[in-house]
């Protein structure tokens, strides 16, 4: 088994949960989980929509989503309930067309932003959003108030 990433071999045997070493260089190694890796470095998508209503998924997960409607666009953000999202998560959001984004939280979901801006400050504006724990997010980026 290995423990750090350049220890890894073609005939190694990992699993998901296992953790592997990511960064020597520091005073402290961060470890990360095969599934984490997955997460983070193979599927840096880029998802082009012109749909005018999305609910963030699993799916979605440090993905880089354009939204290239020109008229309004409700971004849910959904309650636990309906989809675990892991600490830490996070997915980019632009908005690509002239339809300003509104970041919208499900019920009993709890946003921090900067004044409370959750609608996209217009087109070319990035969004980032962050699953700080259940049911809370974090929103940052080019907002303004609706």
């Amino acid at each position: 088994m290995a423990d750090k990433i350049n220890d890894l071999t073609a005939a190694s045997a990992i699993t998901e949960s296992q953790q592997i070493e990511a960064d020597t260089s520091g005073s402290t190694a961060e470890k990360l989980t095969i599934a984490q890796l997955r997460k983070y470095i193979l599927n840096k998508i880029i998802v082009s929509t012109a749909s005018t209503a999305r609910s963030f998924a699993l799916s979605d997960v440090s993905k880089y989503v354009r939204f290239t409607a020109g008229t309004a666009i409700t971004a849910t953000i959904p309650a636990n309930a309906t989809t675990a999202f892991t600490a830490g998560d996070e997915i980019e959001i632009q908005q690509s067309g002239v339809g300003q984004i509104t970041i919208t939280p499900a019920d009993g979901v709890t946003v921090s932003a900067l004044d409370g801006n959750l609608v996209s400050a217009g087109t070319g504006a990035l969004i980032r959003i962050k699953y700080i724990a259940a049911d809370v997010w974090d929103v940052m980026g080019d907002l303004v108030n609706a």
